[in-house]
């Protein structure tokens, strides 16, 4: 049976002080950008990568994935776009930031003598990226208030075992008595000598279960490019909470940052 609930939601519009992309803390990219086919020369995951290392905490295009603050004020995100530009013997782009009114704020240009595009167009991103000043948010304040009439729809469905198992995970004081069954268990990957084992949860997500079956290393949400997941990680050492994974059915893998803001990778083989 689905019920339907209706109710205001307020949220604020454009922070006032925002003079430069530092005043954001939030950037959300997309896999397809205007000058460019889907994920094309994989700029999209090079920009999370540099934005990621002046401290900007870079989220999915997918709102329902965004923080809580930035789902409740989404003028506090930032969206970043890239652009060709035609150029004779050279590879040139132009790096856009608009607002949350699709308005462009910012722009930045790169340009490569490189010949090869993807290396080229990687090195004119660089260049652009270099002119973005570190990530420096403070709490914002704001012009006006807007209310809205959101409709939220839920349904009555048949919850996944793996499912439950998350949510009983979750819950703090339930923590010391999961215990993962066989039936929730999809496969095993090795990593160093030891196994780590996959359930699915709803949705196209899905967790990593350590070796003694009793707690979550990494929760993985399907992004909006197949094939590519933002992943919450219990790890100690990250640098940021901005990790992404990759499957593929067979390959499992994952990236973040570590402490000292250089790239890790993780790769798992299927048992």
């Amino acid at each position: 049976m689905k019920i339907i609930l209706a109710f205001l939601l307020s949220f604020f519009l454009l922070p006032t002080e925002a003079q430069d992309v530092s005043d954001y803390k939030y950037i959300s990219i997309s896999s397809n950008f205007s000058g460019f086919d889907e994920g094309q020369y994989q700029l999209n995951n090079y920009l999370r990568l540099l934005l990621s290392q002046k401290n900007y905490e870079v989220v999915s295009d997918k709102t329902s994935f965004w923080p809580e603050e930035a789902k409740l004020n989404p003028c506090l995100v930032l969206k970043a776009d890239v652009d060709k530009v035609s150029a004779a013997f050279r590879n040139k782009l132009i790096l856009k930031f608009e607002d949350c009114n699709e308005t462009v704020l910012y722009q930045f240009e790169g340009d490569s003598g490189i010949k090869d595009y993807e290396k080229g167009y990687k090195d004119a991103l660089k260049m652009a990226v270099q002119q973005v000043n570190p990530q420096n948010a403070v709490m914002p304040t704001y012009r006006q208030e807007e209310t809205k009439e959101v409709t939220l729809i839920t349904s009555t469905t048949k919850e996944h075992p793996g499912t439950a198992l998350f949510k009983k995970y979750s819950n703090q004081q339930e923590k010391e008595k999961i215990n993962f069954t066989d039936d929730q268990i999809t496969a095993t990957y090795m990593y160093q000598g030891n196994s780590y084992y996959k359930s699915d949860l709803e949705d196209g997500e899905f967790i990593l279960v350590k070796p003694n079956k009793s707690e979550i290393l990494a929760h993985f949400y399907p992004s909006s490019q197949k094939g590519i997941y933002h992943v919450d990680l219990n790890h100690k050492g990250l640098y940021n909470s901005m990790v992404f994974g990759f499957f593929d059915g067979q390959n499992l893998s994952y990236e973040y940052l570590s402490e000292f803001r250089t790239p890790v990778k993780v790769e798992f083989k299927k048992k």
